[in-house]
């Protein structure tokens, strides 16, 4: 039996929402007979926590109080199906995107499942063509619809970044497919104030020995792009995470380095408006340094969290990094967290294999 444990994740969340950097209150491990995974957690209304995970049949969602205690556990599809991100939904319920498949020798298709407050489905939804597609990101907008970020397998043998928009049932209100001639990914989509929507992702650059760079998408209500904009340097740029700021431009979380093992660092790009790059900032030390989450504080500043490595490769630390709005670092916490396993977006877009 392998378990997970979510406490980094369960810190990464609630440091967000409180913009403070935590002690450990507890750890909790979730899991049976097999290998299971933690990939997205969120705070609830209540104040505890919903866990989309994988287990070795199916995929699981855990609703836990505030200490982390079960309440229930839902399982959903077969043991091709992965929910990557859920969202609790105004109603109550949740919302979770992924990827689905019915058999070994199908392709992948962009799942969407609702369900009630106790985790009953309500609905499934499945997006897809005759290749690979994959939901990263998944938001309730401001319609009582959804908003799903992901990408897509294309018939040139490159990935694009693959919107969607349906309504409040999970119905096919439009689609948009975004892509230049190299792969593209998008894992972080969010509504703005305009009613249109920013994507963050990656985008693979023939430039500077072939790296990827952080992805901007601006579109508006209907998907239709306004522009897009490439962020980066000469390492390898990959944006997780994109947050509208209150100045109405946006800041990007993601990482930096060379496509090696223990070189990555945090990359912290702020943007005006149209995404034109006014700052960007590098945080890390010797080992891996990883941004998955970004927020701006009340005071104008910023909370990043994400891990690091504390002693390569044997154990992995919360990272968070707490900017004033002078773009100081404050005081952060280190959090030793050990025997738990961090599964990125899959497959990689760049390396598929």
């Amino acid at each position: 039996m392998r378990n997970i444990s979510v406490i980094l994740i369960t810190l990464i969340s609630v440091c967000i929402t409180n913009a403070q950097p935590p002690d450990i209150l507890w750890a909790k491990t979730f899991g049976g007979d097999g290998s299971d995974f933690g990939y997205c957690v969120q705070q609830t209304i209540e104040g505890g926590l919903i866990v989309a995970g994988k287990s070795s049949s199916n995929f699981d969602l855990i609703k836990t109080d505030e200490s982390g205690n079960a309440l229930w556990t839902q399982s959903f599809g077969n043991n091709f199906d992965q929910g990557r991100f859920v969202q609790q939904t105004s109603d109550g319920g949740y919302i979770i995107t992924g990827k689905t498949k019915l058999s070994i020798s199908d392709e992948l298709d962009v799942l969407l499942i609702k369900t009630d407050e106790t985790g009953n489905e309500l609905w499934s939804r499945s997006f897809g063509g005759m290749n690979n597609d994959y939901g990263y990101s998944v938001q309730q907008t401001s319609d009582g619809g959804y908003i799903i970020a992901g990408m897509t397998f294309s018939e040139e043998m490159v990935y694009d970044v693959y919107l969607i928009k349906t309504d409040e049932s999970g119905y096919l209100e439009w689609d948009q497919t975004y892509g230049r001639r190299n792969s593209d990914a998008g894992y972080s989509v969010l509504q703005t104030s305009d009613g249109g929507y920013i994507i963050a992702g990656s985008s693979f650059s023939t430039f500077y020995r072939g790296h990827n760079d952080f992805l901007l998408i601006k579109t508006d209500e209907n998907g239709d792009q306004l522009w897009s904009r490439t962020l980066g340097g000469r390492l390898n740029d990959i944006a997780r995470c994109i947050q509208q700021t209150t100045d109405g431009g946006f800041i990007i979380a993601g990482t930096t380095g060379f496509p090696l093992p223990e070189s990555d660092d945090i990359l912290l790009i702020k943007t005006d408006q149209d995404g034109n790059r006014l700052w960007h900032r590098t945080y890390g030390g010797i080992y891996d340094e990883k941004a998955e989450c970004v927020q701006q504080t009340t005071d104008g500043g910023y909370i990043v969290a994400g891990w690091t490595f504390f002693s390569y490769p044997n154990a992995e630390d919360v990272y968070l990094i707490r900017l004033g709005n002078e773009l100081g670092i404050k005081p952060h916490n280190n959090i030793l967290i050990t025997n738990f396993t961090l599964h990125p977006p899959h497959p990689n877009p760049f390396n598929p294999t």
